[in-house]
């Protein structure tokens, strides 16, 4: 071995370079949010003769995920432009709601930070929109259809929250920051809004080729 290759052996040069940790990106965003309806309060206790569960249904008590882990199963997120669950591609073709019987739409919550959790099912006093977050206040709350992955409706139907629809269109941030991939339509479309008196309000909203179902 000559000197020159005695040098190189033992140099750095011909070391493995270590491979830099990359660390999550850690959500600093904050969205507005709305807090749960009074008359939701307690409903999580069992047996509460306060809850309106009990009062209006002689059930309860209503599941609250208490932590990270127990929220896992339900939380959504963004890969290769499709929203994906726990088990792969989200779908909600055997999803129930039950502001909609039949028609299959999954509820969902997004917290304050963007993170998105849906559930296929909709339990009377077993499972509602509070039992994402453990009752607190929400940055978006309601109903979505899912196809493979590709989101096509989305609602602002949650009894518990009320929320309104411009709270849900910050769904449409969130997933664009996730770098979900939307059709390639471009400007506004005109979005009717339902009021609880009957009528019905018409509002400019980018069009990201989903239909929205809104109440006010």
């Amino acid at each position: 071995m000559t000197a020159a290759v005695m040098a190189w052996w033992r140099s750095d040069s011909n070391k493995p370079k270590p491979i830099p940790h990359v660390a999550a990106p850690i959500k600093t965003r904050t969205f507005a949010t709305t807090p749960l309806g009074r008359g939701y309060r307690g409903e999580q206790i069992p047996n509460n003769p306060s809850s309106w569960c009990v009062k209006q249904f002689g059930l309860g008590p209503v599941t609250y995920l208490r932590n990270a882990t127990h929220r896992a199963p339900y939380k959504l997120t963004v890969k290769g432009g499709k929203i994906h669950d726990a088990h792969g591609l989200f779908d909600t073709s055997d999803a129930q709601s039950l502001h909609n019987q039949g028609d299959p739409r999954a509820i969902f919550v997004m917290s304050k930070t963007g993170d998105l959790y849906a559930a296929k099912q909709h339990k009377r006093c077993e499972f509602h929109h509070s039992s994402f977050l453990q009752g607190m206040s929400v940055a978006a709350a309601g109903e979505l259809v899912v196809d493979d992955g590709v989101l096509s409706t989305i609602t602002n139907q949650s009894g518990h929250y009320r929320p309104p629809y411009n709270l849900v269109e910050q769904v449409f941030e969130e997933l664009a920051d996730d770098h979900y991939t939307f059709c390639s339509a471009t400007g506004n479309v005109s979005v009717p809004i339902h009021h609880g008196d009957g009528t019905v309000t018409n509002t400019s909203l980018p069009d990201h080729c989903v239909t929205r179902d809104y109440v006010d």
